[in-house]
């Protein structure tokens, strides 16, 4: 009987000073979808934390974009 892989989620993070943007793209698609825009405060950790569990996040990826959209890499 063949073993059933279970799909888990990409957490893709950019960070703000004031608001931080998150994206989630699943093991399946591929396929990154914005998911929410948390306030960059003393409960951020907590909140990623709680989405990384719910969503079961295996691999949290930096998105670092410079003022206007553009990549810094």
């Amino acid at each position: 009987m063949p073993t059933e892989e279970k799909i888990y989620s990409f957490l893709g993070i950019d960070y703000g000073k004031s608001n931080v943007g998150l994206a989630l793209a699943d093991s399946e698609t591929r396929m990154a979808f914005a998911y929410e825009t948390l306030k960059n405060d003393k409960d951020l950790l907590q909140k990623i934390a709680e989405i990384v569990e719910k969503k079961n996040v295996k691999k949290i990826i930096n998105i670092i974009v410079q003022f206007g959209g553009r990549s810094k890499r």
